[in-house]
């Protein structure tokens, strides 16, 4: 009877296992080999000729029992490549096919993820070609994609079954603020969508937004209302910026002084923004949206924001508002922030 080994583990049991792209395997010596480079990498001894050889084979071409093969040839037996698989596995050294997001997701719905992306121009044109690039193909940009959608979702509301399938996820842009508003549609229809906006010399992606009934995760309108208790202008900035923010603004506020406000002109030109800046925000939210469509969903309340000069990357951590309409049992805490100067300084980075 044949030894029996381990049983390997999902990633290595793979029809065809390969090694994760970062973790090449490289000789150190006759029985050595280090997977990967820098701090991180992994130096494995003690390695027979048979194993040395299937680790330089593990790049998804050959089946399970053709790296078996490849053993035999050196006298190893089946078990050996079992327990390096096993081994590997463990590591997180190994492939995991759930990391084939893209295409997990496309076998699961029949069809390519539908992202779309909305916004001005300026931002969605980067959205959209940092998407693609990763590896995301079925994204539609612009507003007519954004209302056809929308149009679909409430034709899903009247028949058995609407003309198109749902996006997966929504993008919503914007210079120097998003208006709660923008994301109320996605929100009502339950439709995951991400916040990607400019403040100054900063960029903020996030929050990634998980409505009812897959989730019920801090929202757009929950950070306004932080932002509002801690800066009793924003409001009026934003009129000037964009427009005012309808669920959050009381109409009443709105009705004197708004024309001398905004100014013959309407609201004022977005702050200027460095262009690397903007490249380098738009792959971290395609990222974080490669990451959703995977199964792997950024933190609830949790933004990602890069300032510019260094540039500097700070996670923060916003809790759902206690008087957000959105939710109904919200928490009261504060948000997570840092020590800032000035009080115009400390609301607009809360």
């Amino acid at each position: 009877m044949s030894q029996r080994g381990p049983r390997p583990d999902r990633s290595a049991r793979a029809s065809q296992p390969r090694l994760h792209p970062r973790r090449p395997p490289l000789r150190r010596g006759v029985d050595e080999v280090q997977l990967g480079v820098g701090p991180q990498a992994l130096v494995l001894r003690g390695l027979s000729e048979g194993q040395v050889a299937v680790l330089e084979r593990l790049d998804g071409s050959r089946s399970l029992a053709q790296l078996h093969d490849v053993a035999a040839d050196f006298g190893d037996p089946p078990h050996v490549v079992d327990e390096l698989l096993t081994l590997l596995g463990r590591l997180g050294a190994m492939a995991d096919p759930r990391s084939e997001r893209v295409d997990l997701l496309a076998a699961r719905l029949g069809s390519e993820p539908r992202v779309l992306v909305g916004g001005p121009d300026a931002l969605t044109d980067r959205l959209a070609r940092a998407l693609r690039q990763a590896g995301l193909d079925g994204v539609r940009v612009g507003p007519l994609a954004l209302d056809q959608a929308e149009l679909a979702l409430r034709d899903r509301e009247h028949t058995v079954a609407g003309r198109q399938r749902p996006p997966d996820l929504v993008l919503l842009s914007s210079f120097d603020g998003l208006d709660p508003a923008e994301a109320a549609p996605w929100a009502r229809h339950g439709i995951a969508h991400l916040a990607f906006t400019t403040e100054g010399d900063r960029v903020v992606v996030g929050p990634l937004v998980v409505p009812p009934p897959r989730g019920d995760t801090t929202c757009i309108q929950c950070l306004e209302l932080h932002r509002c208790d801690r800066d009793s202008g924003r409001a009026s900035v934003l009129a000037q910026t964009s427009r005012p923010p309808a669920a959050l603004a009381d109409p009443r506020q709105w009705t004197d002084g708004l024309t001398a406000l905004l100014g013959p002109g309407g609201p004022v030109r977005p702050t200027p923004m460095e262009p690397a800046l903007l490249s380098a925000a738009a792959a971290v939210a395609a990222l974080v949206v490669a990451a959703y469509l995977g199964g792997d969903c950024l933190p609830d309340g949790v933004t990602v924001e890069l300032t510019s000069p260094w540039p500097r990357l700070d996670h923060r951590k916003w809790p759902r508002h206690p008087q957000c309409p959105h939710h109904r049992r919200a928490v009261a805490p504060t948000p997570t922030i840092g020590a800032v100067v000035g009080s115009a300084a400390a609301a607009g980075r809360q």
